[in-house]
């Protein structure tokens, strides 16, 4: 950060502490829960985290959860800058913004990013050219130190857990495991996520297609290596597990599943191809026979429809 950059990064401390002076005054205070619950989803951050690393350039982007904290790493090749705060609008207009000033704003650049103090009382951001956390929502702060564990071309940021540790780890698990990207991403071509013992990427193209581990919670670890992610569609739509299995399907879960059917064109004729589906979860097993009947079918197709016998879930 440069002599003019250290000056900016003053005035939008100054410029946002006396922001958050006003909104934690009796008579708008309640503003900070609205901002901070403003999204359908309290851990929609992530979305605003893969859109950042996007505009910064990035082409690889990696979530790890831990129990206490939440780390994103991207490898951005464009700068964390931060711009005059006394001409942010038209450098919102220009495009010209910093990621600095952008990151500690309520705006539709990143319009869920606040959804982050549910977790955290204070984001922190290291990036090669400056590192910071954010604190009141929106105020700047530098740090003094940088990470060992941050390559030196990295941007990494860490949320720790420092509300409510169990709370934040159980609903951003939920936010991975239902992850369903629909924005355009220029850069970024592969999203990773780890948490506990699970690694699963996302490759963007025209559509965002999942590979990996699933849950080993959920399915277990001797049919979790055949486990091919599917989108579903329907109203229930979403990217599930398709897990091929042979013998009985007790012997592997002793949930109760939903019998159901996906449907495939064989010559003229449609064809119902039964599954066990846990939707809760994004789970469907198949039986081996029936998975190398109708392999190509469903390895082929975009998105698979899956139906009750009543009609389309």
């Amino acid at each position: 950060m440069n002599s003019i950059e250290k000056e900016y990064f003053d005035k939008l401390q100054e410029d946002r502490t006396a922001i958050a002076d006003t909104m934690e005054k009796f008579a708008v205070r309640d503003l900070q829960e609205i901002v901070i619950n403003q999204s359908a989803g309290k851990a929609q951050f992530i979305y605003d985290l893969i859109k950042n690393a996007d505009d910064m350039f990035a082409e690889k982007v990696k979530f790890v959860l831990e129990k206490e904290r939440l780390v994103f790493v991207h490898n951005g090749l464009k700068s964390f800058l931060v711009t005059d705060p006394a001409n942010e609008q038209k450098a919102l207009e220009d495009k010209t913004l910093g990621k600095v000033n952008a990151l500690t704003a309520v705006t539709k650049l990143y319009p869920s990013f606040q959804s982050v103090f549910n977790y955290t009382t204070a984001p922190c951001i290291y990036a090669p050219n400056i590192m910071f956390k954010i604190e009141r929502l929106i105020v700047p702060v530098l740090l003094d130190s940088d990470l060992d564990e941050r390559y030196h071309d990295e941007t990494m940021f860490v949320i720790s857990f420092d509300k409510d540790p169990v709370k934040a780890y159980n609903e951003i698990y939920e936010a991975f495991r239902k992850f369903n990207y629909q924005s355009a991403l220029n850069k970024v071509k592969k999203i990773e996520f780890e948490y506990d013992n699970n690694s699963v990427s996302y490759k963007a193209g025209d559509k965002i297609k999942r590979t990996g581990y699933p849950d080993s919670r959920l399915i277990p670890a001797e049919l979790r290596k055949n486990s091919i992610a599917v989108e579903i569609t329907g109203t229930r739509p979403g990217i599930y597990f398709l897990v091929p299995y042979e013998g009985k399907l007790k012997n592997f879960t002793e949930n109760r599943p939903t019998s159901m059917m996906i449907p495939q064109i064989r010559g003229s004729k449609e064809r119902m191809v039964p599954v066990s589906a846990f939707p809760d979860d994004y789970i469907l097993y198949i039986t081996m026979d029936n998975f190398k009947r109708y392999e190509d079918g469903l390895l082929d197709a975009e998105v698979l429809e899956l139906r009750e016998n009543t009609g389309t879930i």
